[in-house]
């Protein structure tokens, strides 16, 4: 028990240390920590024994009175139920077993502990008027049926049952009475659990301090990263490879208007086109399986579909085919519309598609590619690269880190508090057993 209340002695100079004496607490009389073990074992002598003797002699009776119930219960199971009305016998045996089943259960149930810790013999006294309190009322039923019949018998086991309440009754009322001689118990049971408490906190701590270490470290080489990284941005080989991708975006954007450019112009008859596939399957044309084939292509994507026509010779031989189908009135237009469908054909029949598309996007696709190239097989590209995902990966794995902390401190934090909060428990319990004292930290 030294022990437990030497373990105290620190937590309690956290909790009160900080605390400014007043005028009221100069009226109480301190009693140091070092003193608790001593003045609770002295002042709770006397009460203690008082205690003793009278467990030791109610104990006595509570024996008694089971060992009594138990061969009135036996006498229970074998006694005849005789009664003229048939239907009443059969609720009274039922009973009977009922009431004799649970009150054997209860029994079992009241087997008092050891004597010599009080602790438990408290705890004991308590859970068993209680438990009393419960059960009696719920086999009432059955303890009434029985006793219509075996009266007797029921008297004399209702009667050992109020005497054991009585004095489980008289038990508590002396514990409430002597509160003090249990302080030892109670602070010991709440200082483990600030023993335990504080286990965890340095458990948590050591792990806390490992991980800030770590982190301190890995902030330091992120910095230096980030300068080296920095100092490869800024670099003549970044400079180059800034112009590449900056090359590369214009050749993207360039190949992409002149897509744009042909799209634009080339799905002006995208309507017209499509009346000319269904007049193709119909077999009305004179149209060639390619040509047929292009006409689909065509019809899916227009760019890709003239990327394989490079000098437009199938488009134009659409074209044709829709002004053939124009002039035989196969395809219907007002007159406005017909002749706008007319010069727009003959300016597509006109249109250069190899110098005008696929020269241009070639050239463009080879110069991109080239470029592509480049930056591929760029050793600083590749270097820049895993630097930027070296760092990345270093301050992801710090974040966490940092996360980690925070959550640290916290727990830290919940743990010092349930601690502080279990001694001014202590110190209220204290306290109230022993008015016009209180636990100082000296």
């Amino acid at each position: 028990m030294v022990s437990i209340f030497q373990a105290l002695a620190d937590f309690f100079k956290k909790l009160f240390s900080k605390k400014q004496s007043s005028g009221t607490e100069g009226a109480e009389e301190e009693l140091r920590l070092s003193e608790i073990e001593d003045f609770l074992k002295g002042s709770t002598k006397n009460a203690r024994a008082s205690l003793d003797s009278l467990v030791a002699k109610k104990f006595s009776e509570i024996k008694h009175i089971l060992r009594q119930l138990g061969s009135l219960l036996g006498k229970l199971d074998s006694a005849d139920v005789e009664t003229e009305n048939a239907r009443l016998g059969k609720i009274v045996e039922t009973s009977r077993r009922h009431s004799s089943h649970q009150l054997s259960s209860l029994v079992e149930k009241l087997v008092p502990p050891n004597l010599q810790d009080l602790e438990a013999v408290r705890l004991y006294c308590l859970e068993s008027e209680a438990f009393l309190n419960k059960e009696i009322p719920a086999i009432g039923k059955n303890l009434v049926y029985t006793s219509i019949v075996l009266k007797e018998d029921m008297k004399s086991i209702g009667s050992l049952v109020e005497e054991l309440q009585k004095n489980f009754s008289d038990l508590n009322r002396e514990f409430a009475k002597n509160k003090q001689v249990f302080l030892g118990s109670f602070i010991k049971s709440r200082s483990e659990k600030i023993a335990e408490n504080t286990w965890k906190i340095s458990l948590i701590k050591n792990s806390l301090n490992s991980t800030a270490s770590e982190a301190a470290s890995l902030e330091k080489i992120i910095l230096d990263s980030k300068t080296g990284l920095e100092k490869l941005r800024n670099s003549p080989e970044a400079k180059e490879l800034l112009a590449l991708e900056e090359k590369k975006s214009s050749l993207l954007a360039e190949k992409k208007a002149v897509e744009q450019e042909i799209f634009e112009k080339t799905t002006s008859v995208e309507k017209p086109m499509r009346k000319l596939a269904n007049i193709a399957s119909k077999q009305k044309t004179a149209l060639s399986r390619e040509h047929l084939d292009f006409l689909q292509d065509f019809l899916h994507n227009p760019v890709i579909a003239l990327k394989r026509d490079p000098k437009g010779e199938y488009f134009k031989a659409l074209l044709k085919e829709l002004d053939s189908q124009f002039s035989a009135g196969n395809l219907e237009l007002k007159e406005k519309d017909f002749e706008k469908k007319q010069a727009l054909l003959q300016e597509l029949l006109e249109f250069d598609f190899f110098e005008n598309f696929f020269w241009k996007s070639n050239n463009i696709e080879i110069e991109l590619q080239k470029v592509e190239k480049e930056l591929r097989h760029s050793d600083f590209s590749k270097r820049l690269f895993e630097e930027e995902k070296s760092v990345r990966e270093k301050q992801s794995l710090l974040d966490e880190m940092k996360k980690s902390l925070s959550a640290q401190k916290n727990e830290i934090s919940e743990l010092e508090s349930k601690n502080l909060e279990i001694l001014r428990g202590i110190q209220a319990a204290f306290s109230d057993s022993f008015p016009g004292r209180k636990i100082s930290a000296g």
